[in-house]
């Protein structure tokens, strides 16, 4: 159910400004990912003639050689380096309808609901970046909240798909010609609890095609190990772990995952009076400027 009211995009918009500016706690107890049925890559060879088959496999085999020696770069489960997460979906819209999110552990008298905005350059690949963008006048638009019903997710079948969040013609394939390819849309979970008055606030994360997570030589996967081994801040590990399967005496061998599966954390806000009154002067003294971050297609 989408939702228009003025009051709560208000208050979205300043859980949105908690969240960049670092105001929240640990990692929170719901468990939430984002599935998408894999009908994309074979593991039998010679079922599939693309390079990028094996090439990930090759990845993931030097990943699980080295991180013991390069660990201190890696972003764990958690997201301590705060990245973006990118979830794909097949460039043949007729796979869309693979995909869905799954959630456990929200309770009767909690509130779900996803926020989706715009207005961050897609240079931006971690929460910083984005505040740092905030602080340059980039001006977030939030632009579509929509509820969810408890009981759809105790049931752990509701599905999404990436169109249906910008438009009202949902089960149908988007229409190519009207989006915008230079726009950068965003989306995030957020939890109300009506009993504790607690707010919970998802990965913040966008969606890209397969070509760009994995099959391009610049694809998202191929960066983020280049800074691996380089030894840089990287979130190789997270895309690993969603698309295969773990090596083991049976296995051993990597093989990629039935279901492809990507974490999203949930992080409980720290709103005291103090930091809502630094967040209010922070407001209220921001640059008019209207520059931002230029516009990168990668």
């Amino acid at each position: 159910m989408e939702v228009n009211d003025f009051d709560l995009k208000n208050t979205v918009y300043n859980i949105l400004l908690f969240f960049i500016k670092g105001y929240y706690s640990s990692c929170d107890s719901h468990y939430c990912w984002y599935c998408i049925y894999n009908n994309c890559i074979k593991n039998k060879k010679g079922k599939d003639k693309y390079k990028y088959v094996e090439d990930l496999k090759k990845i993931y085999t030097c990943f699980e050689q080295l991180q013991e020696f390069l660990d201190q770069k890696i972003n764990s489960r958690c997201n301590e380096q705060r990245y973006i997460k990118k979830f794909f979906y097949p460039e043949s819209t007729k796979k869309y309808l693979e995909s869905k999110y799954m959630l456990q552990g929200l309770q009767d008298h909690e509130k779900l609901l996803i926020v989706s905005m715009k207005g961050f350059s897609s240079k931006c690949q971690k929460i910083s970046q984005l505040n740092q963008e905030k602080i340059r006048s980039a001006e977030p638009t939030i632009y579509k909240i929509t509820e969810f019903e408890n009981c759809f997710f105790k049931n752990y079948s509701v599905k999404n798909f990436e169109w249906n969040f910008n438009s009202n013609n949902k089960g149908k394939e988007p229409e190519k010609e009207k989006k915008n390819k230079k726009e950068n849309v965003l989306y995030y979970f957020i939890i109300f609890s009506e009993k504790t008055k607690k707010i919970k606030i998802s990965d913040i994360f966008k969606f890209v095609t397969d070509k760009e997570l994995y099959k391009r030589d610049e694809s998202v996967i191929r960066y983020n190990y280049l800074d691996f081994i380089l030894g840089k801040e990287n979130d190789l590990k997270y895309y690993m772990d969603a698309l295969l399967e773990k090596n083991n005496k049976k296995n051993k061998n990597p093989k990629y995952r039935e279901n492809f599966q990507f974490d999203i954390n949930f992080y409980e806000l720290d709103i005291t009076k103090d930091k809502q009154k630094n967040l209010n002067s922070s407001i209220q003294n921001q640059n008019n400027d209207d520059s931002s971050c230029s516009y990168n297609p990668n």
